[in-house]
């Protein structure tokens, strides 16, 4: 069978296939505990080069799932979690989480005041909404900005608040992040003055020291339809299998239950 994974923030969708090595000697083999059942000196599922082609090669009649071929790898694999295979990536793993918790500091006192503080304010496309202890002490971040439709030195509820990378206080349809809009408003036009508000924080949940988006949970498929990535599924001959990572698909199973509560 085949499996590769498909990075699908680019245009088109750029392919990453599997290492050579995984199961075999001398390459990424952590968990033996199906040795019994391959080749001697082998696992029964191993990876030979780089076509993300994987052998299942067993010596005795047996199922094998994607929970047991990751953990011949090494890697973590469930509905949250999936091995990253960009150039781009760091710390090697793709995790779903919420965004970054945008709060208005209302006593302009650097901490998280809860029933004071207006969290009332809903990234587009977050996941489940996850704020910090009161008392944690909130970040800035210059780039969070908001739309000064009210002439008005500071945000307010009626005002969209962007995220704009280059910072030049102008909002860019094609590079601008739209992190609150306003219930029936269409967002800001293209070239919009933007203004920042010293009390428009983030509780920094990943320590970045700067605000971070929501990263959508990982998606399986099989050509046929798509899935939240699971270990449960089967590897069977002829398959070609795909694990999705940045889709909007992954978006819209939020609610059938691909986010674990609390994330």
């Amino acid at each position: 069978m085949k499996l590769t994974f498909n990075d699908t923030r680019y245009n088109p969708p750029r392919n990453y296939t599997l290492p050579a090595g995984i199961g075999m000697p001398n390459g990424y083999w952590l968990n033996h505990t199906f040795d019994s059942f391959g080749p001697p000196g082998y696992s029964p599922l191993t990876t030979r080069d780089s076509s993300s082609t994987v052998w299942i090669q067993s010596t005795q009649v047996a199922y094998f799932s994607f929970g047991d071929f990751f953990n011949i790898w090494g890697k973590t694999f469930n509905e949250t979690c999936v091995p990253d295979l960009s150039p781009s990536s760091t710390f090697g793993i793709y995790c779903a989480r919420a965004a970054d918790p945008i709060i208005y500091d209302t006593n302009a006192n650097g901490k998280y005041d809860a029933g004071i503080d207006n969290t009332n304010i809903p990234v587009a496309s977050q996941l489940t909404i996850r704020l910090p202890p009161s008392g944690a002490t909130l970040s800035s971040d210059p780039s969070i900005r908001f739309v000064n439709a009210s002439n008005i030195a500071t945000w307010n509820s009626t005002e969209t608040i962007v995220y704009d990378p280059d910072q030049d206080g102008i909002y860019h349809s094609a590079t601008d992040i739209i992190l609150y809009s306003p219930p029936s408003t269409g967002g800001p036009s293209e070239g919009t003055p933007t203004k920042t508000d010293a009390n428009l924080r983030f509780y920094d949940w990943n320590v970045h020291q700067k605000w971070d988006g929501p990263v959508p949970p990982p998606v399986m498929s099989d050509g046929t339809k798509e899935r939240c990535a699971s270990r449960l599924p089967l590897l069977s001959n002829n398959k070609d299998w795909l694990i999705i990572t940045w889709s909007d698909i992954a978006a819209n199973t939020i609610q059938g239950g691909c986010v674990p509560p609390g994330l």
